[in-house]
């Protein structure tokens, strides 16, 4: 993941087993499974994100590697994610990157909580 300059990896914590995190919802540890041809396994994965790569006040780039046996880790996509509208921290609430969907007054919301937000890092560097 990558935000203003600033890249980190973001490594699977857990599987879960709906969209909505609570602190009994894990479905497993994170271990490579096979995917039969022609088929699709769904998965809900909880990342470990940098939070100062997550707080930069700008969108953050997200690539998504997956290991293949026999010849390592590839790059199967990628996808912006707009953590520079996220108003309400604290609450559970889905984002659109779709800028046509968000409320008067999102980003002025957003810079007053980022503030908030920064305030409760604590520096790993």
């Amino acid at each position: 993941m990558s935000s203003a300059g600033r890249t980190a990896t973001a490594a699977t914590k857990v599987f879960r087993t709906t969209i909505k995190p609570s602190s009994d919802d894990v479905e497993d540890f994170p271990y490579p499974y096979v995917v039969p041809g022609r088929s699709v396994v769904t998965k809900f994965v909880d990342f470990a994100a940098d939070p100062s790569v997550m707080t930069t006040g700008e969108a953050a780039t997200v690539g998504l590697l997956v290991l293949i046996s026999g010849r390592g880790w590839r790059k199967v996509g990628a996808s912006e994610i707009r953590t520079d509208v996220v108003s309400s921290p604290d609450a559970y609430i889905s984002y659109s990157n779709d800028p046509a969907h968000w409320p008067t007054g999102q980003f002025d919301k957003a810079r007053s909580a980022l503030v908030s937000v920064r305030s409760r890092i604590t520096p790993t560097e």
